[in-house]
C-alpha cells in the first residue's frame, strides 16, 4: 500500500519548469524534498505541498498532525514570496486532502465536502492533471524558484520570534497582490507589531525584574511609546520608526473606521517590507498589486482583460 500524504497545492496554481501536454504526469513529480522542522515536505512540479503522514493515528491525533503541518507549509509560502517572488495565499487543514506517494509521485485521490468546500486547491487540480490539458495554462515559474527557498533563510529567522508569523506574511502578500487591501494592512501590521516586540524585549532585557514587568505592559507602553523608544535608543532609525508608525495609523482607520484605500495598503506594505529586512539583515520581495481593467484587449493576454503591477 503506497504511502499517504497529506497537503494542498500553492494557489494560484503554478508549474515549476516547462508544461508539456504530453507529459501530464510530470506535473505530480516530486521536484524536491524540503526538510521544515520534523516535517520532509515534497514539492511537486504542479506546486504541490505534501508531507506523508504516519499511519495508525487516532483522530485527535490526525487534527494535531494536521496544524502541525499547516505551520510547516506557511513557513515554506512565506519563504517563496520574501525569497523568490512567488505569491500563494496561505494554506490552512481545510485545504488538506489525501494523496498517494509512489515512484516520486504524489497526486490527490479525492476530496470530501463540508458546509464549504475547498475544491480548487484539491481535486480540482488533480482533475485537470488526469482529465484535460487546461493544466499547461498553468503559470510557469523557473524550477530554480524551489532551490532558492530551500533553506529557509527568511522564514527560520520570522519564525523565531514568532510561531503564526510567516502565516501572516504569506498572507499579508497575497492580499495585498489580489487588492484585498484592508486585510492587507491589518496581516501587515499584526507581523511588524510582532517584531517591534522583538526588540523591545530585547531592549528592556536588562531592565530589573520588577521593572521589567511594567514595561511589558501594553496599556502603558502601546506600539506607539515603543517605536519611539525604540527611535530614541537608536534600535531603529528615524526611516523605519515612520514607515511603521505609518502603518500603526492604517491600521487603526481600518479597524476603528473602516477607512481603507490603495495608498494606505502601499504604505502598509512597505512598513512590512521594512520590518521584515530589519528583523531577516537582508533584502525580500517588494510587494505589488495589480490594477485590471475588464474588457481590454492586451499584447500579453487575448483574454478579456488587462492588469499592470504597482
Amino acid at each position: 500500500m503506497p504511502p499517504t500524504a497529506i497537503g494542498s497545492y500553492i494557489f494560484p496554481l503554478r508549474f515549476f519548469g516547462v508544461p508539456h501536454p504530453d507529459h501530464a504526469d510530470a506535473a505530480t513529480e516530486i521536484v524536491k524534498d524540503i526538510q521544515i522542522g520534523e516535517h520532509l515536505v515534497h514539492v511537486t512540479r504542479g506546486g504541490g505541498l505534501f508531507v506523508t503522514r504516519p499511519e495508525g493515528l487516532a483522530t485527535d491525533e490526525l487534527f494535531a498532525f494536521n496544524e502541525a503541518i499547516e505551520i510547516s507549509l506557511n513557513r515554506l509560502i512565506c519563504e517563496f514570496a520574501l525569497a523568490a517572488n512567488l505569491i500563494s495565499e496561505p494554506m490552512s487543514p481545510v485545504h488538506f486532502w489525501v494523496a498517494q506517494l509512489s515512484k516520486g509521485h504524489i497526486d490527490i485521490r479525492g476530496a470530501a465536502g463540508g458546509r464549504e468546500s475547498y475544491y480548487e486547491r484539491s481535486i480540482g487540480p488533480s482533475t485537470l492533471l488526469n482529465g484535460s490539458d487546461w493544466w499547461t495554462s498553468w503559470t510557469s515559474v523557473d524550477e530554480s524558484a524551489v532551490d532558492q527557498v530551500a533553506p529557509l533563510n527568511f522564514s527560520t529567522t520570522i519564525s523565531s520570534i514568532s510561531e503564526s508569523a510567516p502565516r501572516f506574511v504569506a498572507s499579508a502578500y497575497s492580499h495585498y497582490s489580489r487588492a484585498h487591501m484592508a486585510e492587507a494592512i491589518i496581516d501587515a501590521f499584526v507581523v511588524i507589531e510582532q517584531i517591534v516586540d522583538h526588540y523591545w524585549s530585547q531592549h528592556i532585557s536588562q531592565v530589573p525584574l520588577k521593572r521589567r514587568e511594567r514595561l511589558k505592559d501594553t496599556r502603558l507602553y502601546t506600539a506607539s511609546s515603543r517605536i519611539e523608544v525604540l527611535e530614541t535608543t537608536g534600535v531603529i532609525d528615524s526611516a523605519q520608526s515612520t514607515h511603521f508608525h505609518n502603518a500603526r495609523g492604517h491600521r487603526n482607520n481600518v479597524a476603528h473606521r473602516g477607512a481603507v484605500g490603495p495608498d494606505s495598503a502601499k504604505e502598509s506594505m512597505s512598513a512590512l517590507k521594512a520590518a521584515l529586512e530589519l528583523l531577516c539583515g537582508d533584502e525580500v520581495t517588494q510587494p505589488q498589486t495589480s490594477k485590471s481593467v475588464m474588457g481590454v484587449k492586451t499584447t500579453r493576454n487575448r483574454a478579456s482583460h488587462g492588469a499592470a503591477n504597482h
